[in-house]
C-alpha cells in the first residue's frame, strides 16, 4: 500500500493533467462532439468529476495529516476502480441504440443504458483492465525498488487479472448491442491488428515468468511486460478507432460534423 501510495502521488496529478488536456482538446477541435457527449453523458461525466475532486483533495490532504492516511487508501482504491469504469462507459454510447434525438437535442436513453449488458462488459472491461495496468506497472515499480514482497503480490495480481482482463473483452465483442452490429462488421477487417494485439499480451504474459535478472528476485521480467502491455492496448485501441471511424456517435454524429472550423484549428 506505501509503495502504490509513493508510485501515485506525482502519478496522479499527471492523470488529472491530462483529463483537464482531453476535455479542453475535445472543446476545441470537436466542439460538436463535446456538446452532443457532454448532454448524453452529464451524468456519468459528473460522477466522475466528483470521484476526481474527492481524491485529489484526500491527496493533498492526506499528507499533511497522518491520520487521514487510512482514509486515503480507502479513497483511492475506491475512486481508482470507479473513474476508469466510468469512463469506458461511453464507449457503448457512442456505437448506436442507446441515444435518441429529441427536438434536435441528443439524448441518454438511461433505462436502457442501465439495463444494458453490454454496457457492463465495457464497465467488466474497463476494471480489469485498469487492475491489470496497475498490477504489471507497481511490479516493475517495486521491482526496481526492490521490495521483493510487493513485487511478488503485483506480479501475482498481474498473472491472475490479465487473462480476465482478455476474457471480458471478448465478452464485449460478443455481447455488442444489436445496433452496433456495423462497427462488428468493420473490427473483423482489422483483425490481424487485434491478433498482433494478443501476440503483445502473450509476450507479456511470458515475460512474467522469465528468470529475473537480480538475485533477489525468482521470476520474472517487468519492464519487458510493461512495454509489451502498452503495446497490446496501443494496437488494439488503434483498431478500435479506426473502425468505429467515420462515426463519433452512431448514426448521428462524424467526426466531420464535429469538427472544428479551418481558422480555429
Amino acid at each position: 500500500g506505501d509503495l502504490a501510495n509513493r508510485f501515485l502521488s506525482h502519478t496522479w496529478e499527471i492523470t488529472n493533467t491530462i483529463l483537464v488536456f482531453m476535455v479542453v482538446a475535445m472543446v476545441g477541435l470537436f466542439p460538436g462532439a463535446a456538446y452532443t457527449l457532454g448532454t448524453m453523458m452529464l451524468i456519468p461525466v459528473s460522477l466522475i468529476l466528483l470521484l476526481i475532486t474527492i481524491r485529489s483533495t484526500f491527496m493533498v490532504i492526506a499528507y499533511s495529516l497522518e491520520g487521514l492516511r487510512k482514509a486515503l487508501r480507502i479513497v483511492a482504491g475506491v475512486t481508482g476502480i470507479l473513474v476508469p469504469t466510468l469512463l469506458i462507459s461511453a464507449l457503448p454510447v457512442t456505437e448506436g441504440g442507446l441515444v435518441e434525438v429529441r427536438n434536435g437535442v441528443p439524448t441518454l436513453l438511461i433505462g436502457d443504458w442501465i439495463t444494458s449488458p453490454a454496457v457492463y462488459l465495457y464497465m467488466l472491461f474497463g476494471l480489469t483492465s485498469a487492475l491489470f495496468l496497475s498490477a504489471v506497472f507497481l511490479a516493475d515499480y517495486s521491482y526496481e525498488s526492490d521490495d521483493r514482497k510487493a513485487y511478488h503480490a503485483y506480479r501475482r495480481n498481474a498473472l491472475i487479472i490479465g487473462p480476465l482482463s482478455l476474457i471480458s473483452a471478448m465478452l464485449v465483442l460478443i455481447f455488442l448491442e444489436p445496433e452496433a452490429q456495423w462497427l462488428y462488421q468493420k473490427l473483423l477487417s482489422y483483425l490481424p491488428w487485434f491478433i498482433a494485439s494478443l501476440l503483445a499480451f502473450l509476450a507479456a504474459y511470458i515475460s512474467l515468468f522469465l528468470p529475473a535478472k537480480k538475485k533477489q528476485f525468482t521470476l520474472g521480467r517487468p519492464r519487458p511486460a510493461v512495454l509489451f502491455v502498452a503495446l497490446q492496448y496501443l494496437l488494439a485501441s488503434f483498431a478500435y478507432g479506426n473502425a468505429h471511424l467515420p462515426y463519433l456517435v452512431y448514426p448521428i454524429l462524424t467526426v466531420e460534423d464535429a469538427f472544428t472550423n479551418v481558422n480555429t484549428f
